[in-house]
């Protein structure tokens, strides 16, 4: 099946987010043919998993949502895939994720959900944005952590704030780069240093600079 989108890895800076929408869109397209039974679950992997990469770089739709996605492709839940990206997808096109909490949950609301929240004091007129957490790969240590960091927001802050965690100096980087609302980052001891991701733009860049893993101002940052 050919794509009209072009993939790109983490460190082209200067795409990333001006293909981000396309490349929901493009999911999208090949989700509602994999529904219809024009294309093949390992076509839907395939681009799932190359968004998937890039979206790493973002707090929404954040793990939850992409877990879910994951989820339905593997127990072959057409129908809850195809709704599931067309909401995600929408909601980065409307920007509705940095207003609504609910689009941040695997199941959408309710009419119910949508009258209660509605009102004068609603989080639609605050401030969004979000904050880069850059610290080791330590699973249960780090949930716990944004799980702590969630729990003390509160509805009379006059700001959205989202966490965005990563484990190494190239994708805070990258992310930094890509991803305008980032506003802030909090740095822990002992991340490492290489992307999990390729990365040659980035490599050929700090190889140019003369920038290395074990150099004393990268120490000094970490």
């Amino acid at each position: 099946m050919h794509t009209d989108v072009t993939y790109s890895n983490i460190d082209q800076i200067f795409t990333l987010s001006g293909l981000r929408s396309d490349h929901w869109r493009e999911l999208l397209a090949v989700a509602r043919k994999w529904s219809s039974g024009k294309a093949s679950v390992d076509q839907v992997k395939g681009v799932f998993d190359q968004l998937r990469a890039i979206e790493m770089l973002h707090a929404y739709p954040g793990a939850q949502l992409i877990e879910a996605l994951a989820a339905y492709i593997e127990t072959d839940q057409k129908e809850a895939f195809n709704a599931l990206v067309g909401r995600i997808s929408f909601s980065i096109l409307a920007r509705y994720y940095k207003e609504d909490p609910h689009e941040w949950e695997v199941l959408p609301h309710t009419e119910k959900d949508i009258d209660r929240n509605t009102s004068p004091t609603t989080t639609a007129e605050r401030p969004y944005f979000e904050v880069l957490v850059v610290a080791p790969d330590n699973g249960d240590l780090i949930n716990r952590n944004i799980r702590l960091m969630r729990s003390q927001r509160q509805k009379e802050d006059e700001f959205i704030y989202e966490p965005l965690v990563v484990n190494n100096f190239q994708d805070a980087f990258c992310a930094i780069a890509v991803n305008s609302n980032i506003c802030a980052v909090a740095i822990f001891d002992g991340f490492d240093f290489a992307s999990h991701q390729p990365v040659p733009q980035l490599e050929r860049m700090m190889s140019d600079l003369n920038i290395h893993e074990d150099d004393d101002h990268l120490a000094r940052f970490s």
